[in-house]
């Protein structure tokens, strides 16, 4: 699954722990800010730890697995063009409380949610 880093921090997922050296041989370094997506393995990306910090906005699935169905909608508009501080611009001219820490989609949902 390819990963891009949504938060203010270095994020690193370990790969399966050596339990002869007890040392990890492989870990994928998520750098944050306009750095390259992350190739990270499916079996990795399945832990509690990454779901997790993809459910909280830090972590951004560009590609999902098989055994990870997408849950972006299907057609583009103009809002999926804009980019997040453009959403929280339009958001708060609309009158909607935005936290900092939405992430894009979550801006574009609560946009969409008031626009109904």
């Amino acid at each position: 699954m390819l990963l891009r880093n949504n938060s203010k921090r270095l994020i690193t997922i370990n790969g399966t722990l050596d339990t002869k050296n007890g040392r990890y041989p492989k870990a994928y370094q998520i750098k944050p800010g306009n750095n390259p997506a992350v190739e990270v393995p499916d079996d990795l990306c399945g832990s509690s730890f990454v779901k997790g910090l993809i459910e909280s906005g830090d972590l951004i699935a560009l590609t999902q697995g098989a055994a990870a169905p997408t849950s972006e909608p299907e057609h583009t508009d103009e809002l999926d063009a804009m980019t997040k501080a453009d959403l929280q611009a339009l958001a708060e001219t609309m009158d909607i409380e935005v936290a900092e820490r939405w992430t894009k989609a979550q801006l574009i949902d609560a946009i969409r949610s008031a626009a109904q």
